[in-house]
């Protein structure tokens, strides 16, 4: 009874004019699914410049949630909440501007949004800093990683507890203290993140569960002496480094190893394993999803809004392989093979008709490349095949592996026929990105 009469106090002031009651209350019909009600009283709220519900209309249309995904309103509804200073309003700008899809990067004012967040002691701002600086390899940058992640860590960001964690284990950054790292991925683990888990169990085989346990017990985290001074954080350095040679397998196939260091492949598992579902299709004569036993995995795609500066540095590093743009690249796929399961022979490129015109007709054109990464080591299994090229490639974390869909003419290749083989033990991860003719349009 209490919860209506709070919704009928809340609905009598939203209609009364009032913009928090009408941003509370959109926000209620959001959880809900209710998106008409949800977009009408956001939008109002919005037009009273209420930041909190910009910041979430412009998620709504950066993601085309009950409405077509619309980038240039998710930017207008961002930088007006941006300018009231909203910290989540600068984060996801950043990400939004970094990565360009729909309005075109800029990465300038990419970074001074995603510093203000910082400033504002955002938490996943504070993490995605701390991987770029950490991307950077000097120590300067190494140490102010460490910092950034210690600092979002101990605000409570679970991304950052096993980052910070595997930097104590590996000394990036800080000086070596097992217990430390412990301590942390211990954090991380208890939130239920992927390769905290993981990571963990292997520690207990090193260390003894004992021990583990007496960590958390007794332990006393040195990690508050690192605490990032957030209003004098420099701008991060984002270099694509390119490789000048691959292992060509054939003319059409290459391998990049350890193109991805193992910090990206683990944040894309952990961004990735908690959306997982049972993959399907794309219907080559239709572009439609489509379930199939063709294939076991599962897989998740990602939304715009969680296109953060880390995971466009990892689409940009990735287009460079084959000289693409990455906003010509559909939603990263990230996807998982548990024992038994495959992908069984198949083609990326959408089918033709006897002209040689795609049947899936958008305004994205042909898949002319194809582009993914190996994002842990397979323990037995898992290899790709490419049966007519007499190629078999296997997984190694890090590594990348590009192929050309099509020939030059822009004819699909038959020869780039391929298959995920059988994992036998352990698992395997892969992301990957579908290269277009054309800027991909996710509306």
């Amino acid at each position: 009874m209490t919860d209506k009469l709070d919704i009928d106090e809340l609905s009598a002031a939203a209609r009364a004019g009032q913009p928090q009651a009408q941003y509370r209350l959109g926000a209620l019909y959001f959880s809900r699914g209710e998106m008409p009600a949800a977009l009408d009283w956001l939008s109002r709220a919005a037009e009273s410049n209420v930041a909190d519900a910009q910041n979430l209309l412009g998620i709504i249309y950066l993601n085309g949630i009950g409405i077509a995904c619309h980038p240039h309103k998710a930017a207008e509804l961002l930088r007006a909440a941006a300018e009231l200073d909203l910290k989540e309003a600068h984060f996801n700008l950043a990400g939004l501007l970094f990565c360009g899809t729909g309005i075109g990067n800029d990465d300038t004012a990419a970074c001074r949004h995603l510093l203000r967040a910082a400033e504002l002691r955002h938490r996943p701002a504070l993490r995605v800093l701390g991987y770029l600086y950490g991307l950077a390899g000097d120590a300067a940058s190494q140490a102010l990683a460490t910092q950034c992640l210690a600092t979002a860590a101990l605000l409570g960001d679970v991304h950052s507890e096993y980052a910070l964690g595997m930097r104590y284990l590996e000394g990036a950054g800080v000086r070596t203290n097992v217990d430390e790292g412990a301590y942390w991925l211990i954090r991380a683990a208890n939130k239920n993140l992927y390769c905290a888990g993981l990571r963990l169990k292997a520690l207990i085989g090193e260390m003894g569960e004992t021990r583990i346990q007496s960590i958390m017990q007794r332990h006393i985290s040195e990690t508050q002496s690192l605490v990032a001074n957030t209003s004098d954080l420099p701008q991060p350095e984002i270099k694509i480094h390119t490789p000048s040679s691959s292992n060509q397998k054939s003319t059409t196939v290459s391998e990049y190893p350890q193109i991805l260091e193992d910090r990206l492949c683990d944040y894309l598992i952990n961004l990735a394993a908690p959306q997982l579902v049972p993959s399907g299709v794309v219907d080559p004569n239709t572009g439609k999803p489509l379930k199939t036993k063709l294939r076991t995995s599962s897989s998740m795609n990602f939304q715009l809004s969680m296109y953060d500066m880390v995971v466009g540095f990892t689409c940009r590093l990735l287009a460079s392989l084959v000289g693409m743009h990455s906003v010509q690249a559909e939603p990263i796929s990230v996807l998982r093979y548990l024992p038994g399961e495959e992908y069984k022979p198949h083609y990326d490129h959408f089918a033709v008709d006897e002209q040689g015109i795609p049947k899936v007709q958008d305004t994205n054109g042909q898949r002319l490349v194809t582009v993914f990464a190996y994002l842990n080591e397979v323990a037995e299994g898992g290899e790709t095949d490419f049966p007519r090229l007499s190629v078999r490639v296997r997984s190694s974390k890090g590594k990348a592996v590009a192929f050309l869909n099509c020939d030059a003419a822009g004819k699909p290749d038959p020869d780039t026929l391929h298959a995920g083989l059988p994992v036998i033990r352990g698992e395997k991860w892969l992301a990957t990105l579908w290269f277009r003719e054309r800027p991909f349009n996710w509306s």
